[in-house]
């Protein structure tokens, strides 16, 4: 009885440590060819306007993008696939706010409208962009004041624009794995996007709208 309880638990390890080793290859020749895993699921994002499919591997996610990058990145990584320039995927949207002009690239399958203001609002401008539902969305704020926000928990980290300039995104700790706000500091303080989505692609991919704000 215990031989044969030996013999399983040399097979079981034996059986592990070559599941291991199929996995850390797979991960390697995945990683360093930036190319989609051999143990995968492919998701075929059919709605999307800036991606056509995910490979979900065990530690890695490959990304086919419609702008014909390829990207392999491990799960942790945040992500989503640029939007391209192609006027047929994209709505350019401008707008001119007390001598400023703001100029942003909605795509096509996500839907916006300018929200009404009143004497007491605090904001001069608001757009809010939504992809399903108006519940689930981005609102960029342009303040009479410039933008500020504190509490408990509240990171940030920069953000890259499509313009080269330099935003800051904001994350709460304990919350859901969503940014909050992006602030445009070194464009105008009075700008400012606050996330109300909960779906972390969602969240992504309205990211990539964000980068490419540019005012003039």
């Amino acid at each position: 009885m215990k031989e044969d309880m030996k013999k399983f638990v040399k097979w079981s390890l034996i059986a592990l440590g070559c599941l291991t080793g199929v996995i850390l290859l797979d991960t390697v020749q995945a990683k360093v060819l930036n190319t989609s895993p051999f143990l995968k699921i492919r998701e075929t994002l059919t709605n999307s306007d800036s991606t056509y499919y995910i490979d979900k591997g065990i530690l890695l996610n490959h990304y086919s993008c419609k702008n014909n990058e390829e990207k392999t990145l491990f799960k942790t990584a945040k992500y989503s696939c640029p939007i391209s320039d192609d006027e047929t995927t994209i709505k350019r949207y401008s707008k001119t706010i007390d001598k400023t002009r703001i100029q942003l690239d909605i795509l096509n399958n996500w839907n916006y409208e300018e929200l009404t203001t009143s004497d007491e609002s605090r904001y001069l401008f608001a757009l809010k962009i939504y992809k399903d539902s108006e519940d689930r969305s981005a609102i960029l704020y342009f303040y009479k004041e410039p933008f500020a926000i504190c509490g408990t928990g509240l990171t940030s980290e920069n953000l890259q624009l499509n313009n080269g300039r330099t935003a800051s995104v904001g994350y709460y700790k304990n919350e859901q794995n969503t940014w909050n706000f992006v602030s445009f500091p070194n464009l105008d303080p009075r700008l400012a996007f606050i996330n109300n989505m909960d779906d972390e692609r969602d969240a992504l991919e309205m990211m990539e709208i964000v980068k490419t704000l540019n005012i003039a």
